[in-house]
């Protein structure tokens, strides 16, 4: 099997940090509470610097970086838009949404983490994908905290 190049590889997770970027301004825009979207928004824009600093170490290594997010992204990004308008736009369900693409998110960081890549490679991703791990759990709280609101009407 033919080893992926670290730029390759870096590539696969700028597309999965624009994906996340445009899902999570996406979710902040189907919320209607101010608080929901200003957090939504800032893990946006997490995920934008994320982009900005991997494409910087893949022109340092001396490669293209990818501009774009994916196919699946797309799909993942669509099918959320269908689950939002399905359930009447329910911040409980766009949040399990935004959680689902951060286990996707996960998923392709540990998948870079275990190729052999360079130090700095190696650091940068280590230290996003902590980032996400933390933004899973303020997910998890914010849906707590829905459910825990008693129903308004």
């Amino acid at each position: 099997m033919p080893s992926e190049s670290p730029a390759t590889i870096l590539n696969d997770v700028i597309e999965m940090c624009q994906n996340g970027q445009e899902g999570f301004t996406a979710a902040a825009s189907a919320v209607s509470d101010a608080h929901l979207r200003k957090i939504l928004g800032e893990f946006a824009e997490q995920r934008a610097q994320f982009t900005l600093q991997l494409q910087s170490l893949v022109k340092k290594m001396g490669g293209e970086p990818e501009t774009s997010g994916s196919a699946a992204g797309v799909l993942h990004r669509s099918w959320m838009g269908l689950k939002s308008a399905l359930t009447g736009g329910s911040e409980p369900a766009i949040l399990d949404e935004c959680a689902r693409g951060d286990e996707t998110a996960l998923a392709t960081y540990r998948n870079a983490l275990g190729h052999d890549l360079p130090a700095p490679a190696r650091e940068l991703l280590d230290s996003q994908r902590l980032q996400i791990e933390e933004v899973r759990g303020q997910i998890a709280q914010l849906r707590a905290h829905l459910e825990a609101r008693p129903a308004v009407g």
